[in-house]
């Protein structure tokens, strides 16, 4: 009986381990997705930036800035900040004609 118990623990366990490893897998990959878009976004606003002429600057507005460096800002913050930057731009961006 004893056996059996530990058997079916140790089978819990390692299945427990799987999924919370693809767990992971999967979460790590929505992130990265969202931040690919996320990066897509944000050059497509800092392009509207300079095609309309609207002249807006500071650090999000920086016209040197590469999607890969976009994507890695978005995985060093939480996605409330990223999603915030996003609707900052596009607010400036508005009172641009």
């Amino acid at each position: 009986m004893t056996t059996d118990f530990v058997s079916i623990s140790r089978r819990m366990t390692t299945g427990g381990l799987a999924a919370a490893a693809l767990l992971a897998a999967v979460s790590i990959a929505r992130a990265e997705d969202e931040c690919t878009k996320y990066a897509q976004l944000a050059a497509k606003q800092l392009q509207l930036n300079q095609s309309k002429n609207c002249g807006l600057k500071g650090e999000a507005w920086n016209p040197n800035t590469n999607k890969a460096a976009l994507i890695a800002w978005c995985q060093s913050v939480q996605p409330d900040e990223w999603r915030k930057a996003l609707s900052d731009r596009e607010k400036q961006l508005q009172t641009c004609g």
